[in-house]
């Protein structure tokens, strides 16, 4: 199972942030020329995690330094621009991104050494237009970083190409294609398929003009002496089946350099579209089995709430007892022991008759342990069942809902963790309006300054964990403290329960701590084992100092 930074979505998000490029998740895979759209997959697949993660950066590539809007141009012309825009994208790309060399190589090696290479019959039965096409392919793609594994087939094409074409047409384009790396922008591979189009249009053109030279310069029949013809005849046979034999080669060589330029149709290996039909059959499979939400799908998120202060006065009586407990607490697991120092500002008394002996060392010092730093993502359930359910409060003689108990409970724990330098807070609840998450508090926001967004949570829904859990370990992972921790506040099972341990398993194993508060049932208990009770609204206070506590202290 791979831990959940090398999660598809994540790694691909990452990804898109630096780039500035918006990522949907859809069931295609492309680009409209402004955000990319991308389908989930069955994360178990490392081969569709290595394509999805190439055909990302590819389209971020596309995004970010291609034109789309260039002119029109003629068939093989345009696919020439194709593919040498999707190499000059990718150099781009690598320049930019420093692990793109290392995606973009597992990528090329899946697609175009699996089980889509071109075997030598399958070369050998290509259209002309094919042939050189995908000698260009080839060629660009060996020169590109950490892609040299593709030589041999570029190498292959070249030996075909060579056997088709007329021999001038190919050496001018072996030397052509040595310009691509000068090339900077689309317009300029626009410009070199141009002028590489024209060079095989010309070519052809010289080719025929040559031949028909050639036809015309033919000796007829000699009305001379039949004797000396004869004579001759011996010699000239050899020579003229040697020429005949080159003639008809250089003419097939012209026609099938003719067939290319003239193809309305030409087709190369298309590599973007390689990968889009494979991760879309990816995606086809894993909605069949419903294996892949988790493996592609990214949690989308809103931060659009109403506040409300109704439980603040009551979540704020609770946090000023919380504190100080848990202020004391730490005072107390930060003395590690006392030791004598030469300097201080606290003196022994019991030590100063040391002195007449020589020990200077009468100040009394205490160590103190270092406190881990903390990234905290509280999770919060606010599905439909967290209204139904309900606390006897014997304080107000009222019943409290569950929705009410999270509020509270959330917002008393974000506001006592609020006060402590070394652990940073987030709150978030699921599902969210329109998206798989809401986000209540931002890292960067006090709990103070956003106590009423707390406030305003409604119940409604169901209990889509899995993906708020995806979604918080996205946000932790791009933390820099040395801990990183989600609490979930919850009242029952999960949707996609299966789905749900998954990614529990690989958040542990990417180093997340995962803590959870249950609301009257223990059914959040079988997914988090290190789960608090709460089983009625009088031990509110203690469920949640010994959580914070635990937090706060290791």
């Amino acid at each position: 199972m791979n831990p959940i930074h090398n999660a598809f979505p994540i790694v691909a998000s990452a990804i898109g942030k630096k780039a500035n490029i918006e990522l949907v998740w859809g069931s295609k895979a492309c680009t409209d020329g402004t955000r990319i759209e991308l389908p989930y997959f069955d994360p178990q697949s490392d081969r569709l995690r290595r394509i999805a993660l190439g055909k990302t950066l590819h389209e971020c590539g596309h995004v970010r330094f291609s034109d789309f809007d260039i002119p029109q141009a003629k068939p093989l012309h345009h696919q020439l621009v194709n593919i040498l825009e999707d190499a000059r994208i990718e150099r781009c790309i690598m320049n930019e991104y420093g692990g793109a060399q290392k995606l973009l190589q597992e990528m090329a090696h899946e697609v175009f050494l699996g089980d889509s290479k071109p075997t030598t019959e399958m070369i050998n039965g290509e259209d002309p237009s094919a042939k050189l096409l995908n000698f260009v392919l080839y060629q660009q793609r060996a020169q590109l970083p950490g892609q040299q594994d593709l030589q041999p087939l570029a190498s292959q094409y070249l030996q075909v190409v060579e056997e088709t074409f007329p021999k001038g047409a190919v050496a001018q384009l072996k030397g052509m294609l040595t310009q691509t790396d000068e090339l900077q922008s689309t317009a300029d591979a626009w410009d070199l398929a141009a002028r590489i189009h024209a060079m095989l249009e010309d070519e052809s053109e010289e080719e025929e003009e040559q031949s028909q030279e050639e036809e015309q310069s033919e000796p007829g029949p000699d009305d001379g002496d039949k004797n000396s013809e004869s004579l001759a005849q011996a010699q000239a046979d050899q020579t003229k089946e040697a020429e005949s034999s080159r003639a008809n080669e250089d003419a097939s060589k012209l026609a099938a350099l003719k067939e290319a330029l003239q193809d309305q149709n030409p087709q190369s290996f298309d590599i973007g579209q390689a990968m889009a039909e494979e991760l879309e059959e990816g995606y086809q499979e894993a909605e069949r089995t419903g294996e892949g939400y988790l493996g592609g799908e990214a949690p989308s998120s809103s931060d659009s709430i109403a506040e409300n202060k109704a439980d603040v006065d009551t979540a704020k009586a609770l946090v000023n007892r919380l504190q100080r407990k848990l202020q004391v607490a730490l005072e107390e697991d930060k003395r590690v022991g006392d030791y004598r120092s030469r300097s201080g500002r606290r003196v022994d008394s019991n030590r100063l008759t040391s002195v007449f002996a020589g020990n200077s060392r009468v100040f009394r010092r205490t160590e103190e342990k270092r406190l881990s730093s903390a990234s905290v993502v509280l999770l919060i359930d606010r599905s439909g069942s967290m209204a139904k359910m309900s606390y006897f409060d014997p304080t107000t003689a009222k019943s409290v809902s569950g929705i009410e108990a999270a509020r509270r409970a959330a917002l008393g724990l974000a506001l006592s963790i609020d006060g402590f330098t070394h652990v940073e807070l987030a709150g978030m609840a699921f599902p969210g309006r329109s998206s798989e998450v809401l986000e209540i508090q931002k890292f960067g926001n006090t709990a103070r300054s956003t106590e009423g967004r707390y406030g305003g949570l409604l119940a409604d829904g169901g209990t889509p964990l899995a993906p708020a859990l995806l979604f918080a370990a996205e946000q932790l992972l791009s933390r820099n403290n040395e801990r990183k921790i989600i609490i979930v506040l919850s009242d029952g099972e999960p949707n996609k329960p299966t789905q749900t341990r998954s990614i529990i398993e690989r958040c542990k194993l990417s180093g997340i701590e995962l803590y959870g508060l249950a609301l009257k049932s223990r059914a959040l208990e079988s997914f988090i084992e290190d789960t608090e009770y709460l089983k009625d609204a009088n031990s509110l206070a203690g469920t949640l100092f010994s959580l914070a506590d635990r937090i706060l202290r290791r």
